[in-house]
């Protein structure tokens, strides 16, 4: 029940804000009300129905250390290691 109170909400308060706008330019507000519901609906939708992506794990190797205590620290593919390079053997 809540999706379907923010789905209302949303779509008026996009209808709305193009109606002002609309009345502002000295437009009809009305079809303008209805375009803004529209596409209020349509947005949330998407919105809703699109799945969140989560980014793709990076590799297991040696990367840039994000705490810059050296030039290179390992990722192990879940967490950052203390394992810390300053040379160039750490680029393999």
């Amino acid at each position: 029940m809540p999706v379907i109170a923010f789905v209302i909400v949303s779509a008026v308060v996009c209808a709305v804000i193009s109606a002002v706008i609309a009345s502002r330019k000295g437009r009809s507000s009305g079809a303008y009300f209805v375009l803004g519901l529209v596409l209020g609906l349509i947005g949330v939708v998407i919105a809703v129905a699109t799945p969140a992506v989560a980014p793709a794990p990076s590799p297991p190797g040696w990367y840039a250390d994000p705490w810059t205590q050296a030039a290179y620290r390992y990722y192990d593919g879940v967490q950052w290691t203390y394992h810390i390079s300053n040379g160039q053997e750490a680029r393999s």
